[in-house]
């Protein structure tokens, strides 16, 4: 083998599937959210203004990760159950990384507040 020929990728394109999975859900999930919060918020029950807003993501996470080769070796029902629990795993975590990033968010704008006052001489 000389310098010019290269060695064929053997790496599984699952973990990237995974993540654009996940970023189109993500996406999805501030996008649809902000589309249509007006009309949610007037079924006025919780839980199914939650179904509605996570019907978009995890269909188009599901689709996503269907079309890929995900365990194409697994068949009928059995995979299309699979996807559907990982398509809300996904969502899951993805409204876990949202409420970690709201938290820091809100606990580093509070550190900058803290050391602005305190470097202005604090409350004296």
């Amino acid at each position: 083998m000389n310098e010019t020929e290269q060695m064929p990728e053997t790496r599984s394109p699952m973990p990237r599937i995974v993540g654009v999975a996940s970023l189109s859900c993500l996406v999805s999930l501030i996008l649809f959210y902000r589309a249509v919060r007006g009309a949610v918020s007037e079924i006025g029950v919780w839980w199914e203004e939650w179904l509605v807003y996570a019907t978009v993501p995890v269909l188009l996470t599901f689709l996503i990760l269907y079309r890929s080769c995900w365990h194409p070796e697994i068949t009928g029902a059995a995979r299309t159950c699979y996807l559907f629990l990982l398509s809300c795993l996904i969502f899951a975590g993805d409204i876990v990384a949202v409420g970690a990033m709201l938290g820091l968010a809100v606990f580093f704008i509070g550190m900058m507040a803290f050391g602005f006052n305190a470097f202005e001489g604090g409350n004296h």
